[in-house]
C-alpha cells in the first residue's frame, strides 16, 4: 500500500478495498469484506497485543484505514452465500462462509499442535517450525531470529514460525547428482528416492565425517544471513553420493534442532514433543534422523491434507458442528506414526552437532 500510495497514487485513490486472496474469495461468495486474525498479522499493520488495526502504524504508513476489512477471529461467520454465487459455485445458497486463517496455523488444529508445548514441524520445499503461545511474545531475540510471531488460528493464542528452505535442498541434491541412482529406480518402477534414500541408511552416523552447511539459499533463522552459501565440509576421495546425500539430511536436521534450541531458550520451556506433516515424512531416514538428533519424539498424523482439514474444522465450530477446537480435534484425529528416538545415535550426533553449529562463522569469515 505504502509502495502504490508513492508509486502508483491514482490506482490508490480509485481503491474501494484492500483485500488478501482469501478476503475476495469470502467477499465473492457472500458480499461481505472481513479478514482474520492471523492473515491481519501479516500486513505489519497489526497490533498483536489488541488484535485490532494498529492505529500508529496505520499513521505512520499514511494509509486510509477504511482501505482495511475488518479483522476478526477465524472460525466467525461473516455471511451467507448469495444467489450469484450459488449460481456459479454450486454451493447451496444460505451456506454459512466462514473466516479461516494462514496456512500453518490452519494445520496445527488437525495435528493438535494448537497447544503450547507442541513443535509443528511442516516440511516441504521449506521447513516451516511452528509452536503455540498462550500470549504475544514481542522477543528481540526472536525478531534477530527472523521468527514471524502471528496471531493463532486457535482463538486466545498466538503462534511463532521460524522457516529455512529444506526439501529444496535434497531436490537440489537429487537432480544435480543422483543419475544412476534416478535411472536404477525408474528402471525398476520405485520412487526415485528409493536408492538414495537405502544408500544413505547404509551409511554411518556423522556421514563418514562429511559436514553439510544447508544454506543453499541463504539462511533466515535463527541464524538470519541471507548472502550465506552452503557447503560440504571433510570431503575425502573416498567418500560416496550416499555420505553426501546422508550428509544433507542431517545438515538440514541440524538446521532444524538450532531452531528449536533458540526457541527453548526464548520460551524457557522444553517442547513435549514434534508433530511432522508434508512430502518427506515417507522419508524414513530423514524422520528418524530428525528423532535422533533432537532427542524427541515425532508423530506424524495419517492427513494427506492438514491444513484444508484445518481450515474445515473451522469452519465447523463456525456452523455450529463443533463447540470448540478440542472438539473438533477428537472428531478428525487421526492416528499417528510415532518415531522414538536412539539415544544411542543422539549422543553421537550431539558431538557433531557442536561441529556444525561452527561452519557458517568459519565459513563467514571466508566469505568476508
Amino acid at each position: 500500500l505504502m509502495w502504490m500510495k508513492e508509486n502508483e497514487p491514482e490506482i490508490l485513490s480509485k481503491t474501494h478495498k484492500y483485500v488478501l486472496i482469501e478476503d475476495f474469495i469470502n467477499f465473492m461468495l457472500c458480499g461481505e469484506y472481513a479478514t482474520d486474525y492471523s492473515m491481519a498479522s501479516s500486513t505489519s499493520l497489526f497490533d498483536e497485543k489488541q488484535q485490532k488495526w494498529s492505529d500508529e502504524l496505520i499513521d505512520t504508513a499514511g494509509i486510509d484505514k477504511d482501505l482495511l476489512c475488518d479483522a476478526k477471529p477465524s472460525g466467525t461467520v461473516i455471511g451467507c452465500v448469495h444467489s450469484k454465487a450459488s449460481q456459479k459455485t454450486g454451493l447451496a445458497k444460505g451456506t454459512p462462509v466462514v473466516l479461516g486463517g494462514h496456512d500453518y496455523s490452519c494445520g496445527c488444529l488437525p495435528t493438535g499442535a494448537f497447544v503450547p508445548g507442541v513443535i509443528l514441524d511442516v516440511i516441504g520445499t521449506w521447513e516451516m517450525v511452528v509452536t503455540s503461545i498462550d500470549k504475544p511474545l514481542l522477543d528481540m531475540s526472536l525478531c534477530n531470529a527472523e521468527a514471524v510471531i502471528d496471531s493463532h488460528v486457535a482463538n486466545g493464542k498466538w503462534a511463532i514460525m521460524v522457516a529455512n528452505v529444506a526439501g529444496g535442498m535434497t531436490e537440489w541434491f537429487k537432480s544435480q547428482f543422483a543419475y544412476e541412482e534416478i535411472k536404477q529406480a525408474d528402471d525398476e518402477k520405485l520412487s526415485q528416492w528409493h536408492y538414495l534414500v537405502k544408500n544413505a541408511s547404509a551409511r554411518p552416523v556423522g556421514a563418514n565425517g562429511v559436514l553439510f552447511l544447508p544454506h543453499m539459499s541463504g539462511s533466515s533463522g535463527p541464524v538470519v544471513d541471507p548472502e550465506s552459501t552452503g557447503a560440504f565440509v571433510g570431503l575425502r576421495n573416498t567418500h560416496t553420493r550416499a555420505d553426501m546425500f546422508r550428509a544433507v539430511i542431517e545438515g538440514i536436521n541440524f538446521q532444524f534442532l538450532d531452531i528449536i534450541d533458540n526457541l527453548k531458550t526464548v520460551l524457557d520451556k522444553t517442547p513435549e514433543k514434534i508433530v511432522a506433516i508434508g512430502g518427506p515424512t515417507r522419508n524414513e531416514l530423514w524422520m528418524q534422523t530428525k528423532a535422533d538428533i533432537s532427542a524427541k519424539i515425532m508423530e506424524i498424523p495419517e492427513i494427506d491434507e492438514p491444513v484444508t482439514l484445518g481450515a474445515a474444522m473451522l469452519a465447523g465450530i463456525g456452523a455450529g458442528v463443533y463447540d470448540d477446537l478440542t472438539q473438533a480435534y477428537e472428531a478428525v484425529r487421526k492416528k499417528v506414526r510415532v518415531i522414538e528416538p536412539n539415544e544411542k545415535e543422539h549422543l553421537k550426533y550431539i558431538d557433531i552437532y557442536h561441529k556444525y553449529k561452527k561452519l557458517y562463522p568459519a565459513l563467514k569469515g571466508i566469505r568476508d
